[in-house]
This record gives structure tokens, sequence and C-alpha cells, in this order.
């Protein structure tokens, strides 16, 4: 019976009875040293590298490179980045005894973003604060907006926001004198 040597397509290992792992994106046979099964992805880690530069790449062009709060160009860079298959329960036959997981669909994406000057974490729940933020200010419910900026971290601008509300500017106010200086008479 001949043995078989075997070949890692992408680092060129070889020797008899190498384990190699089909990738399921480009269908390179590759050594477990060259592929990578974290959380049901199946990929080769050519794959892997461009699969997730790519979607980086395509979040962080959604957003222009720029901050949304406090509009820094270019420096939004991703934190915490995760590529998987969803799992699904496998039961037996019977429905009463769970057999394990298996991974199925489409790899799923998921990322962090946070701004390196202003050091907040770029998501809907931020973006969301910072909207919410300047609507409040616009309508003059200036402490809503103290409030939402400093959970933000900016702590100058809900300050001069709180200052803001408590002020009161009087503008064109038309005042009859001679009326003025007859309620001053009688004491009123």
């Amino acid at each position: 019976m001949p043995l078989f040597r075997l070949t890692c397509k992408r680092c060129g290992a070889s020797r008899i009875a190498l384990r190699l792992d089909r990738c399921t994106n480009c269908g390179k046979y590759v050594c477990v040293n060259c592929f990578t099964n974290q959380n049901g992805v199946n990929l080769c880690l050519d794959c892997y590298a461009v699969l997730a530069k790519n979607y980086q790449n395509r979040v962080l062009t959604s957003w222009d490179n720029v901050c949304p709060i406090c509009k820094t160009r270019g420096q939004l860079q991703v934190t915490h980045f995760l590529m998987y298959r969803p799992q699904k329960t496998v039961m037996d036959p019977t429905g009463r005894v769970q057999l394990g997981q298996e991974y199925y669909g489409n790899i799923t994406y998921t990322l962090e973003l946070s701004c390196g000057f202003c050091g907040n974490n770029v998501n809907g729940e931020t973006v969301g604060a910072i909207s919410a933020a300047t609507k409040a200010e616009q309508a003059g419910r200036y402490e809503d907006a103290a409030r939402d900026y400093e959970r933000l971290g900016y702590l100058d601008k809900a300050k001069a926001l709180r200052e803001m509300g408590k002020t009161t500017i009087v503008k064109h106010q038309y005042v009859d004198i001679n009326h003025l200086l007859e309620q001053i008479r009688q004491g009123n």
C-alpha cells in the first residue's frame, strides 16, 4: 500500500499523513497552520485576511474615515473585529437530546470603531447621542444637550451649554417710560 505525500497549497509544507483542510472561499487545501476554523469560518489565512480587510475598509469608507463626533478626519480605528458563522443546535430525531452545535449560513462580521483623537467609540449609540445633543442644543434644551455631551466626554462643551441655559437674553422690548414712572409714583 503506497503512502501519499501531501502538500499544503499555501506554505508548501509536505509530509506523509499531513492533515489538510479545504478553504470554503477559494477551495485550496491547506495545512492546519494555514487554516482557521475559529467560529466556524473554515478559511485559509489568506482568504481570512482579505475578507477581514475588505470588510473593515468598507465600514471605514462608509464613515468617510471621519469621526462623526469630533469631525476629525483619518482617526477612525478598528478596535475589535469578529468574523463568524451563526450556530444552530442539532437535536436527535426525537427532539429531546441536544447533540451539539453546528455552523451554518454565510459569514457574519462585527466590529467596533473608535476615534484616536477624541477616544469615543463610534457606533449607533454614540452617533445617536451626538445627534440628540445637537438637536437639543438647537431647540434650546441646553441641560439635555449638556448631559449628552458630558456622557461623550465633552466636558467643556457641556459646561458652556449649562451656562447658556442659566442666562436669559431679552431682545427688543419696548417700554413705556411714562407708564413705569406712573407705577413708581403709585408705589406698585
